[in-house]
């Protein structure tokens, strides 16, 4: 396998983590639920890969603006805001976490009974 094909292979991998963070959250069971299913295209040329792609579908929709009493959104609205930097909470406007209602355990809850 050739060094181009092993960074790539590893470019592959090293996307994996980002694209969880759009479709995974936490809930009461488990710290990285998977609400969504994704199917990933490897793609081969004379023994080494040559490129990929990614089909996703959303499983939960109900999820991404309604959750059950101590679970979280999408792991990517606490990673984003986590990680801004003071420039891009300026430019994005983003307020304190706490302001979001779909970010904190202050959402309507759904009935899982019912």
């Amino acid at each position: 396998m050739s060094g181009s094909a092993v960074g790539l292979e590893q470019r592959i991998l090293d996307c994996n983590p980002f694209l969880e963070a759009f479709g995974n959250a936490k809930t009461s069971r488990n710290d990285n639920s998977s609400r969504f299913g994704k199917f990933v295209k490897i793609l081969y040329r004379n023994g080494g890969i040559v490129g990929a792609s990614v089909e996703d579908f959303l499983l939960e929709k109900a999820r991404i603006t309604l959750q059950a009493i101590g679970d979280r959104n999408f792991h990517i609205f606490y990673f984003f805001h986590a990680g801004a930097t003071e420039q891009e909470r300026h430019d994005f406007e983003l307020q304190d976490i706490s302001e979001y209602r779909i970010l904190t355990d202050q959402v309507v809850h759904y009935c899982c009974t019912c």
